[in-house]
């Protein structure tokens, strides 16, 4: 895509009209279903940062399809202190809408059971495998 937008002359005619229609391009291509991977354990500003960069991902993506859905895959994250807990729950609930869909998948047993435990305004799901969540987020 970058060689098609740099190379084509009907596409790039100046440099400024070729960023406008590089954002329009990137703005028609948002993903249907956003994959979110946490890593490693979390304090407040690891919270505040991810879900500041995820919830405008997110309102890109419920504009273009009407209703948010994310896919967090666990496998990367840890059991989370119940401090970090509490943090992840409220900044999660604030970016997410009622219509909106989560899935959270992977990971151990405690940890989805953790997930589980979440009070989301949005419909949340917790599976085992990535596969499953994906197409239980396809589905709604």
């Amino acid at each position: 895509m970058e060689e098609l937008l740099r190379t084509n002359p009907i596409i790039q005619p100046s440099y400024c009209k070729f960023w406008r229609f590089r954002e329009v391009f990137l703005a028609a291509d948002i993903e249907k279903i956003l994959v979110d991977r946490p890593e490693g354990l979390w304090n407040r500003d690891a919270c505040r940062r991810h879900f500041s960069d995820l919830g405008q991902r997110l309102t890109k993506s419920r504009r273009i399809h009407g209703k948010g859905r994310v896919l967090v895959d666990l496998s990367g994250t840890l059991v989370q202190p119940q401090e970090a807990f509490s943090y992840v729950q409220s900044d999660l609930a604030g970016i997410l809408a009622p219509a909106d869909r989560i899935a959270f998948a992977g990971g151990g047993a405690l940890l989805r059971m953790q997930k589980k435990r979440l009070t989301l305004p949005a419909e949340t799901g917790v599976f085992e495998k990535v596969e499953d969540a994906r197409s239980w987020l396809e589905q709604g």
